[in-house]
Parts: C-alpha cells; structure tokens; sequence
C-alpha cells in the first residue's frame, strides 16, 4: 500500500489508524471559520477525514460546503453522518476533482503530497478557486516531517516560496492554538488566488 492510494487511507480507518485525527475541529480552524459570514460561500474540504470543518459550518447556517476524501470506507460513513444534510459528500481524488469554490480549507492534507507533486497539487487547488478565493488552514512544520513518507514538510519560508507564484500570502504563521500534542509543530496559513490577469 502507497500513501495516497485509496486501500493505504482505508486500511487506516478499518483499523483506527487515523492518527491525525485530535477528534474535534482544530481551533485554530474554527476561529478562522467564525470569520467567513458568507452562509452562501462555496467550501470545498479535500481529504476531509471525519470532516470536523462541515459539521460546524452547518451549525451555522453554511449550506454550500462540499466534503471530499478518497477512502471508500470513510465517505461511506460520512454519507449517513451527513444524510439529509446540506453537505456533499464526495468520494474521488483530489487531483481529478472539478468545481469552483470561494474557500478550500484543509488540515495538513497538503503535507500528504510527496514534493514532486506538489506544482502539480498547488496548479490544481488554484483551478478550483474562484476569483479571490481562499486557500486556509494548518500544514505541519519541519519538526514532523519525514523524507520517505507522510508528512511531507517545510518551514514556513519553504511554503511561503511555494506558494506565492500564484497566491498572495494574507498570512502564514506559527500556529499559537495547537493542541498540547500539536504545540509548535503547527502553521497556520491563509493564501489568496491572485488573478490571472
């Protein structure tokens, strides 16, 4: 099994190996979430794991938000967590996902992307947004970072390289709401579609 194939991430639900998972939305994500007012934005969660972000957003009154993640087993428990719910639950990858949205919001789902992928990752997150839209939430830093497997790291000077080619960087910064297991291994981001003008 290869990181980021579909049997790797379903052998780590079926087996409770879901490491990533603190069991509730980060607040660091929530709190920036308390700053979108737009209830008619378009949110896209990619690789959305148990998808902490959607239920919040429905709690207050979101009704665009679409989830999607490329376990089968995952988004088959997230389609009866979500049924009769404003939320679209999707089952693909990323990289063949079509749409336009005004918000894309992950945690750490960037640092999955083995680096010689990662052009090809921000070329097609750049797709996805509208206009002005948003790019937001927490990557890991290179105190967790591996070279032969997930996560794959930066500092935050090597994702601020990365990314500003097509993105301005409205923010990009330690991450001073981690939890206690997270302290200091955290940074949180918030990236703006420049135009293509």
């Amino acid at each position: 099994m290869q990181p980021l194939q579909e049997d790797f991430w379903d052998y780590c639900y079926l087996h409770n190996m879901a490491g990533w998972d603190i069991g509730m939305l980060p607040p660091a994500i929530k709190d920036y979430l308390d700053t979108i007012s737009d209830i008619h934005a378009a949110i896209l969660i990619p690789a959305c794991g148990r998808a902490y972000e959607a239920h919040y957003l429905v709690e207050r009154g979101f009704h665009n938000v679409t989830i999607l993640d490329i376990s089968t087993v995952l988004i088959k428990e997230l389609k009866q967590t979500f049924k009769g719910k404003p939320v679209n639950v999707l089952h693909g990858d990323f990289f063949n996902h079509e749409g336009k949205y005004d918000l894309i919001i992950e945690q750490a789902f960037f640092c999955t992307v083995p680096p010689e992928d990662r052009t090809h990752f921000i070329n097609h997150l750049h797709g996805l947004l509208n206009d002005g839209g948003r790019y937001a939430g927490l990557f890991f830093n290179e105190l967790v970072g591996h070279r032969d497997k997930p996560p794959f790291t930066l500092d935050i000077e090597g994702y601020r390289a990365l990314f500003s080619g097509v993105f301005e960087i409205a923010r990009i910064s330690p991450c001073v709401q981690s939890i206690d297991s997270r302290k200091e291994k955290e940074i949180f981001f918030e990236f703006v579609k420049k135009s293509q003008d």
